[in-house]
């Protein structure tokens, strides 16, 4: 009979799925409803019953399994049934009915068996009286209203049925480990791999748990000695849930050689929760604590007086570590909270994932709990507050490999005695960042890999009471508002440590500002200077896109650290601190207050260092002092306070001592006029001298105090002038202040371009010299809000006059294409890298913007950037908010940005193949719904499919595309609720058109609870929205002008598939016989090997032309001519061509290899031409010898008697066919280092 139910369950939540009304977890027998909403009651939340629909055992009334009498009651279950006596049940209860259930004081109904249900569902009451037991493996009651009286019990401690399949809740080893459910159960052995029990799982169902707990581990494989795990618990009222008593499903107690069970599921659905009793889904207590389990709360109003509680059990093998915390998710504020009950422990509760939409309210992680977000890439997102308390912590990443990057956004960071620790790089947005007592550790790895971690809270972060934020690796902390270290150990420390665009920063006494790390000193890392490359200062010799050094910051702090050097003669020279830059020439601080000290001194030698023989080293020099460069408008130095660039001291045995530093000061806004107006007291120290040196060593020279206009300035009760300079003198490298741009800062000004990106606009054309780039004059529709439209069209005009070639380029580029094909290629590209400089350099410097409604970016020429694909293929206009625009209506537009066109790069051509160029700002726009990890795998891959596209066979060779974008990238995508389709854009009048993809999100996905549902509905609607109506295969380009749609603001276009592939343009001019020797084809590796065979051929290329020569100047100086200058030096070409490719290192190895292919093909006219004449002179010959029979022509072709002349052009024709393949696979593995992105099978392509 069991049977037979279970499969009348199993079909009827199928048959709710496939309805889109239910969500059932797989093990429970149970089926869930979305969550209410709509109209009732003050909360707005209605519960007619269609807002949870219950057990399906217990639907109806034939489902019911007793009446009233036999349940030892009076009445009836459809008016009143008063339960007075106790019941020991052997089965399943079910209670159906539409009247009230209450059960006397002292009553026990109690069900012994493991995962034995009692449920009661009426549509009345349910009353239960004092010292009541209701205990069973699932409990469930379902009323209008529910009250469990004092000391009464709903209990179903250690009596769980069957965990869900293929969980590993229940620890395998032998152990004694605790169990494993909403919190990770503990292990008290300390060789334990792991360093936890058993593990946790349906996290998928955190909103609806109905998941029995798992049992503990044992000692001993013949006998089972852990608890038990807890079971589950449902209790749903449409109006009031009074609960005085207690509501269980705790995991059972283990024992000394058994692991405590897990906690069960309890679900609470109720308009108003109230009472002083207990809902507590605790671990179990064993050798090894079991985790907790899972609580959800759906209740428009909970009195606070109750206590609920997932804490772990407790270790008696171990008692300071105890299970990890479960889960309490309280679906109406939709807040996650993860408490522990002050119980220690070191055992973590994983959360292994977060919503993307339907974002949550709050995480709240306190009471000793420790939380994991162990994916590799994350992002924690919620609209509220992230509240650390009472020694809870967060661990973002694993330890042992510190390569991940994780993302924390919130309004509100809260902390108290908490620590968030960090493997990787961090990147934490928030308004307020308060911190009591607690640390943000952020470990890096040691390595570059890693990129720099950015803290940023923009309105306000306090430290108090000891709270440090500390980085061995690069960080940068930004904000708009107040940075306060209120006192005695608050500190912020980094290896490289960047503070920039606070309105104001207060570092209290005691408090601290350091970088590099104490203990990081004397790490190779840290100790290479910056001055040992090339392109120091790096944002001087290569400016950042803005183009300004330290111009846009309002505070920058920068700090590093030099390494010394033993010099010939035995003086050493120590390093400097680096330098400090505070304030900006465009925003310097108003006022400057120094109440302790400001240094950038350089570093005394410490301690000795001997030789081998046992004796000390000598000449150890002391650093100079570095470079502090303010921007100000008012200075303040207080008593016993110093602003310091001094050397440091030398070392033992004549070391000498450090030079001084430099300290300039850039004065703003000087008043002018006959009053004195005081803008700097200084009362302290201002120091940069030398160092001093030890025995024979020379005291380093005295640096400079400058300063820009030449001022007095109050020392005490003295006035004084120092020496006057209009800009700071560079003597080199080492001795410039390291100045900090914006672009430089990492994820700083990225996530500002990100956030106010409107639109991007691409150029139509191929960018020839016949049909340049140009822009269509109707403003997208993305864009349309924030510019006007009149201006807008003159706009188009002037940048498509700039856009244009002049005549005589073009000129050029025929003639270098009959004369010299690669010469003409190399023109080609030097001409369009010339125009895009050109059009940055207009929309940069010339135009006005007087197009953008936005009076910000017209003044700062901020609101339009221009960029191209780095083969200069595609170009295109990004569009960014000013951020003062007028219309109320803008926000709402520019949000709207997908579906999204990305238009390929290249033109299908072998040295222009298709690619697609993934920049910063598109990462950084798709990284609100798919990790970077993901996209930029995804773009890797699909950008080896598209290399082996040709433009002359684009119907055959973009069909493996289209197939490998369904097979490959929309499985993985659909998870993050995102889809691609290829597609084709743009298309001009001699019917060039571009190819792309869409990118097309789902606003709405994983806005409901029915994940699965959703996602076939995206996949629909997302094809919908992007699809094209099939194209005329009999005229194509007609069809392209007829079938153009809007799909994204202002791009025509329309999606490639199956249908419409054979309807594409297929070009092919008259070089596409060249084509069948020139092909991007997949790497095939033996990359030494092919290397070895492409330098044999290229000998005997040589060789045979030169023979090849030799014969044809035997022949006839003009023969001799024809083959060598038709094209000139065609043949020769080939072989400095190619030793320049085989020989060539770094980024531009390929391109090389490119053009040496292209002089090899170009070069088969040679041949061609060669074998031409031979035919004619032969044929020629022929005649005379026939005409004439007595006349002796010694050169003739005939008087030879090896007259086979075609057999060296052919050999030729034949090794360079052979050297072209050859080239071909040597240039795909050049560019193609990792072969798994041409996998077959999509898991062992995303598992690289």
């Amino acid at each position: 009979m069991r049977r037979v139910g279970l499969w009348v369950v199993v079909l009827v939540v199928a048959a709710a799925a496939a309805a889109g009304l239910v969500g059932a977890s797989p093990a429970s027998g149970l089926v869930l409803a979305d969550e209410g909403g709509g109209g009732g009651g003050a909360g707005g939340r209605s519960f007619d019953g269609g807002a949870v629909r219950g057990e399906l055992p217990c639907g109806s009334h034939t489902a019911r399994s007793r009446s009233c009498e036999e349940m030892n009651g009076s009445g009836s279950f459809d008016t009143t049934c008063v339960i007075g006596s106790s019941s020991s049940l052997d089965g399943d209860l079910c209670v159906y009915g539409d009247g009230s259930v209450v059960i006397s004081p002292h009553v026990k109904i109690i069900c012994p068996v493991a995962g034995c249900y009692i449920a009661i569902n009426v549509s009345g009451s349910i009353t239960i009286g004092e010292h009541v037991d209701l205990i069973a493996g699932s409990v469930s009651l379902y009323a209008t209203n529910v009250s469990l009286d004092q000391r009464s019990t709903v209990n179903t401690t250690g009596l769980a049925g069957e965990p869900p399949p293929q969980t590993s809740g229940t620890p395998h080893s032998l152990e004694g480990a605790g169990g494993g459910h909403g919190g990770r159960g503990a292990s008290c052995k300390v060789s334990n791999d792991t360093n936890w029990g058993g593990d946790v799982y349906a996290w998928s169902t955190l909103a609806w748990p109905w998941s029995y707990g798992s049992k503990g581990g044992s000692m001993a494989a013949d006998h089972q000695f852990g608890g038990d795990g807890g079971g589950r618990v449902m209790l749903r009222a449409s109006e009031f849930l009074n609960v005085d008593g207690d509501v269980l499903a705790e995991g059972g107690v283990g024992s000394l050689k058994g692991g405590g069970g897990s906690g069960g599921s309890i679900m609470i659905y109720a308009f108003k929760l109230y009472g002083n009793g207990t809902i507590s889904a605790a671990g179990g207590n064993g050798w090894g604590g079991g985790g907790g389990g899972r609580i959800s709360l759906d209740c428009y109003s909970i009195q606070q007086d109750l206590e609920i509680t997932v804490h772990g059990g407790q270790s008696f093998g171990c008692p300071q570590n105890a299970g990890a915390a479960g889960t309490i998710y309280e679906s109406s504020l939709q807040t996650l909270k993860v408490s522990n009950g002050n119980y220690t422990t070191h055992t973590e509760t994983p959360l292994l994932g977060f919503p993307m939409t339907r974002l949550w309210s709050n995480v709240l992680v306190e009471c000793n709990a420790k939380v994991l977000v162990p994916l590799l890439w994350s992002r924690v997102q919620v609209t509220g507050q992230i509240r650390l308390l009472s020694k809870g912590s967060i661990s973002f990443g694993l330890s042992e490999n510190p390569i991940s990057e994780f993302e924390l956004v919130a309004e509100e960071l809260l902390m108290s005695d908490s620590v968030i620790k960090v493997y990787g790089a961090f990147r934490m947005y928030v308004k307020v960042l308060l911190m009591w007592d607690s640390e943000i550790q952020i470990d890096g790895g040691g390595k570059d890999v890693v990129l720099a971690s950015m803290l940023e809270a923009r309105n306000l972060v306090v430290l108090r009471h000891g709270s440090v934020i500390s980085s061995n690796a690069a960080l940068g902390v930004y904000g708009q508002g107040l940075l306060n270290l209120t006192g005695p150990g608050d500190g912020i420390k980094a290896r490289r440590l960047f503070l920039s665009l606070f309105y104001n920063i207060e570092v209290g006494p005691g408090s601290f500002v350091q970088a590099p790390l104490d203990d990081a000193v004397q790490s190779s890392l840290d100790a290479l200077s910056r001055c040992e490359s090339k392109t120091c200062p790096s944002e001087l010799i290569t400016p950042p896109d803005d183009c300004h050094v330290n111009n846009s910051l309002s505070f920058t702090l920068q700090e590093g650290i030099g390494k010394g050097k033993f010099l010939k003669y035995g003086a050493g020279g120590g390093a400097g601190h680096g330098g400090r830059v505070v304030g900006s020439m465009k925003w310097p601080l108003s006022k400057l207050l120094i109440y302790g000290s400001l240094s950038s001194d350089g570093e005394s030698h410490r301690g000795t260092k001997k030789n081998s023989n046992g004796t000390y080293k000598g000449g150890i020099g002391g650093g100079s002092g570095g470079t502090i460069l303010l921007f100000l408008q008012g200075l303040l130095l207080e008593r016993n306070s110093s602003l310091s660039a001094s050397g440091g001291n030398g070392g033992l045995i004549g070391g000498g001592g450090g030079g001084g530093g430099r300290i300039h000061f850039h004065w703003s806004n000087i008043a002018i006029g006959d009053e004195y107006v005081q803008i700097a007291s200084v009362n302290g120290l201002v120091a940069s001298s030398g160092g001093s040196g030890n025995d024979d060593g020379h005291f380093g020279e005295t640096g400079t105090v400058t300063g820009k206009n030449a001022l007095r300035v109050k020392i005490g009760e003295s006035d004084i002038t120092y020496r006057s300079t209009n800009a700071i003198h560079n003597d080199g490298c080492a001795s410039f202040p390291f100045l900090l741009s914006l672009a430089e800062v990492p994820g700083a000004s990225r996530a500002e371009e990100t956030q106010s990106h409107a639109h991007r606009m691409y150029f139509m054309g191929p960018n020839t010299f016949r049909e340049p780039w140009h822009l269509p004059y109707s403003p997208p529709d993305a864009i349309i809000g924030i510019v006007y439209e009149d201006a807008f069209n003159r706009f188009i005009d002037e940048i498509n006059l700039v856009a244009a070639y002049e005549w005589w380029e073009g000129s050029i580029h025929s003639i270098l294409s009959v004369l010299a094909y690669p010469c003409a290629w190399s023109w080609k590209q030097w001409r369009r890298r010339k125009k895009i400089h050109r059009l940055q350099e207009y929309v940069k410097s010339e135009y006005d913007h007087s197009c953008l409604r936005s009076c910000r970016s017209r003044a700062l020429y901020k609101g339009l950037k221009v960029g191209s694909t780095p083969d200069l293929m595609v170009a295109y206009i990004d569009f960014f908010l000013g951020g003062d625009e007028k219309r109320l209506d803008v926000t709402s537009t520019i949000q709207k940005r997908f579906p999204m066109c990305l238009i390929f790069g290249g033109d299908g051509s072998y040295m222009s193949p298709y690619y697609l160029h993934s920049d910063t700002l598109l990462s950084n726009l798709l990284g609100q719904y798919v990790s970077t990890a993901i996209w930029n795998r995804l773009v890797a891959g699909l950008n080896a499919q598209l290399r082996t596209v040709r433009q002359g066979n684009i119907r055959s060779t973009l069909g493996p595309v289209v197939s490998w974008i369904n097979s490959h990238g929309n499985p993985q995508l659909e998870r993050h609720g995102v889809r691609v389709e290829l597609g084709w854009f743009q298309v001009t009048a001699s019917c060039y058109y571009q190819l792309g993809i869409v990118v097309a999100v789902n606003e709405h996905f994983y806005k409901s609870l029915h994940q699965h549902d959703h996602v076939s509905e995206f996949i629909d609607r997302s094809r919908k929205n992007i699809s094209s109506k099939k194209l005329n295969q009999d005229q194509p380009c007609t069809s392209y002008a007829v079938s153009r749609k809007r799909l994204t603001g202002g791009v025509n276009g329309g999606i490639i598939n199956e249908g419409t592939l054979k309807s594409l343009e297929c070009k092919r001019d008259y070089l596409f016989p060249f084509s069948l020797l020139l092909q991007n084809c997949r790497p095939i590796g033996y990359a030494e090997t092919l290397q070895l065979l492409i330098c044999i051929i290229l000998l005997g290329d040589f060789s045979v032309t030169l023979l090849m020569l030799v014969q044809y100047y035997w022949i006839s100086v003009g023969a001799f001519l024809a083959v060598l200058l038709i094209p000139p030096l065609a043949l020769l070409s080939p072989f400095l061509a190619g030793l320049n490719a085989l020989f060539s290192r770094g980024p531009k190895r390929s391109s090389v290899t490119r053009i040496f292919a292209l002089w090899n093909t170009t070069s088969v006219i040679n041949i061609i031409v060669a074998i031409i004449y031979g035919a004619l002179y032969s044929g020629l010959s022929s005649l005379s010898v026939s005409s004439v029979p007595h006349v002796l022509n010694t050169k003739s072709f005939k008087s030879r008697e090896d007259n086979e002349w075609w057999i060296l052009p052919i050999i030729l024709f034949v090794v360079k066919s052979l050297q072209a393949g050859f080239v071909n696979w040597h240039l795909a593995n050049l560019e193609i280092q990792d072969y798994s992105l041409f996998s077959p099978d999509p898991d062992r392509f995303w598992a690289m």
